[in-house]
């Protein structure tokens, strides 16, 4: 939802003008941004990665994050979903497949466009998406 306020003030009653008017059609983000988890990631190190997504600008996006593993352990962050499947591997990790959580993630996700990124890449440039895409 978009909010919009606009002041103002008219000199011949001499009173101050406030409108409020906000859009309650959801804008439909030009890009998603996947971020899969799995295993016993770094929750500190992922959370420095999710919050160089955050600081993005120059484009509408979402950021999701797709965790997998025995028991839920991504902190919530505003302005980000959390999906979480259950996954007990097996000794050896012979059914490993990060491409699952991944996929899991994809599945949800209302942008034009699809950006997969690790939990450990951090975006030094503030306009990196958009000069992307």
């Amino acid at each position: 939802m978009k909010l919009n306020l606009l002041k103002g003030y008219n000199l011949k009653s001499k009173t101050y003008i406030l409108i409020l008017s906000f859009n309650i059609m959801p804008v439909k983000p030009e890009l998603s941004v996947v971020v899969p988890v799995y295993g016993q990631f770094d929750i500190a190190r992922a959370c420095v990665s999710i919050q160089s997504v955050l600081s993005q600008k120059g484009i509408n996006y979402e950021v999701i994050v797709s965790e997998q593993g025995e028991s839920p352990r991504f902190p919530e962050i505003p302005g980000v979903k959390h999906i979480f499947n259950y996954h007990k591997p097996r000794q050896d990790l012979s059914d490993f497949n990060p491409g699952n959580v991944r996929n899991n993630a994809i599945a949800i996700a209302n942008g034009e466009f699809i950006y997969t990124n690790d939990a450990d890449i951090i975006f030094l440039d503030p306009e990196y998406l958009s000069k992307t895409v």
